[in-house]
């Protein structure tokens, strides 16, 4: 099966629908790993509580092990409480359902494409006031699935490494540019 690239040039509202598109993947993309991350720490300080309260009832307190798994249980669930991955997930979901709004919203027809265009981008200069620091790798992953979504050849060079800590790590913006083709 061949990919029929766009290669049309970019009326301001095709730009707007494709940041707006671009924010509501990011979004998405954040949200799924922040629910991810508060299954994987539910997981842990239930097996390793549960751990704890077996060797604790099995030893009586008097083993090492028991301490440790109670130490690390507390640490797991203070990272829990502190970091708060379920509140930063629902956060990018009011974001993401915003940010598709507008994606909807461009779509939309109108004898104005201009006005309509200005006034989403007028609204994503104030959901952007919302947003937490940007994680420049999850961005430019987004950037490449709204470019891929829209049969655009553009795409913004991702590293393997750079995949791999996209949620954890911020990277510089300047290290996700398109190639040159000079």
């Amino acid at each position: 099966m061949s990919v029929v690239m766009n290669t049309k040039a970019l009326t301001d509202l095709d730009k707007a629908r494709m940041r707006a598109l671009r924010n509501g993947i990011y979004h998405t993309m954040r949200r799924t790993f922040f629910e991810r991350s508060e299954r994987v720490l539910n997981f842990l300080v239930i097996m390793l509580g549960t751990a704890t309260a077996t060797e604790a009832s099995q030893r009586f307190l008097a083993n090492e092990a028991a301490f440790y798994l109670g130490a690390l249980t507390a640490l797991v669930g203070t990272l829990q409480l502190v970091w708060g991955p379920g509140m930063r997930a629902r956060d990018h979901a009011v974001l993401q359902g915003q940010f598709f709004a507008l994606v909807a919203r461009a779509e939309a027809r109108t004898p104005d494409a201009d006005l309509l265009a200005s006034d989403i981008e007028q609204e994503m200069a104030k959901l952007y006031a919302n947003e937490t620091t940007t994680m420049h790798a999850v961005n430019a992953l987004a950037y490449n699935a709204a470019q891929n979504a829209n049969g655009r050849e553009t795409m913004l060079p991702v590293r393997w490494h750079e995949r791999l800590l996209a949620n954890i790590r911020a990277f510089s913006p300047d290290r996700f540019r398109p190639k040159s083709n000079a």
